[in-house]
């Protein structure tokens, strides 16, 4: 197996979703990479939705919303590619792929964050193979060699 070095810290930008309450709740790292304030951290759900231009915020609503509905099998997964915009103004494309999760007989949605286009070493970022949080990997997504 080969390893990716740029797929690790990219795992802990996740977050859950419960589609009745609307909750949500984020890793840090996803906080952080929004760069969401310290101080605005206890409640960084809204702001981070916010985050999203209008469309993109259609689409994860949507996206949710198929998941709701059609996917008591726990097999149905999802990846919407998104533009989003930090706190700083700073402009991320990012992948998010969505499954249900059921957490003490309750449906979650998982989300995964991964940045398109990491800043950091201007080239795009490497995706693991594999979606382990997912109930199945993304194979569609990927093309192998």
């Amino acid at each position: 197996m080969t390893s990716i070095p740029n797929a690790t810290p990219h795992a802990t930008l996740v977050y859950l979703y419960h589609p009745d309450t609307g909750v949500l709740l984020m890793s840090q790292a996803l906080q952080q990479l929004y760069e969401l304030p310290n101080e605005q951290r206890l409640s960084p759900p809204k702001r981070w939705f916010n985050c999203h231009p209008p469309e993109a915020q259609r689409q994860l609503q949507h996206a949710f919303a198929a998941l709701c509905f059609a996917n008591d099998d726990n097999r149905m997964t999802l990846a919407l590619k998104l533009r989003s915009t930090s706190c700083s103004g700073q402009h991320h494309d990012v992948e998010h792929r969505l499954c249900m999760v059921i957490i003490n007989e309750q449906r979650f949605i998982c989300g995964q964050v991964s940045p398109i286009w990491n800043p950091h070493c201007h080239r795009p970022a490497s995706y693991p193979q594999s979606a382990c949080w997912s109930a199945r990997p993304f194979r569609e997504t990927f093309r192998s060699g």
